[in-house]
């Protein structure tokens, strides 16, 4: 739903768009650093509910959510924007950092198996994999270490 918004620079009126995602931006970041973190998180409650967010706002929003610590809306968040655009690599990336974040490993090895196979370029395939598996074996050897403890 765009409205248009008449913005006079010196003797010459231009017409700039103005978009519900937008101004939701700047009311965030204005709850967000005046430290109105529940307003905030309401706001961003209520924009998710909005059936009109294309690919990047929901990655975006995703972002607020995770400022404000809110990881399952992240998620929701990154999921409707993969879902919209399986081909945004933002969404994907940032999802396979929630979820390694959260340690899912089912989950992060099955979606890193997507995005390895969509997104990778083949040069680059080799460096993901085997930073992938360092990850799995420092984190047993983190877990064996805290067994011996």
């Amino acid at each position: 739903m765009m409205q248009e918004k008449v913005t006079e620079l010196g003797s010459q009126a231009i017409l700039l768009p103005e978009n519900e995602f937008h101004s939701f931006r700047l009311q965030f970041n204005s709850l967000f650093i005046k430290e109105e973190l529940n307003t905030a998180h309401n706001l961003a409650l209520k924009t998710l509910s909005s059936e009109n967010l294309n690919s990047d706002e929901l990655v975006e929003l995703a972002r607020c959510f995770q400022l404000l610590g809110d990881k399952d809306n992240t998620l929701t968040c990154l999921e409707k924007a993969i879902q919209i655009d399986d081909q945004n690599k933002k969404a994907k990336v940032l999802k396979l950092e929630l979820l390694d974040s959260l340690e899912q490993k089912g989950q992060y090895s099955i979606f890193y198996s997507i995005v390895y196979t969509t997104i990778l370029k083949k040069s680059s395939i080799i460096c993901f994999c085997i930073l992938f598996i360092l990850k799995m074996v420092r984190m047993n050897l983190l877990k064996m270490s805290l067994l011996l403890l």
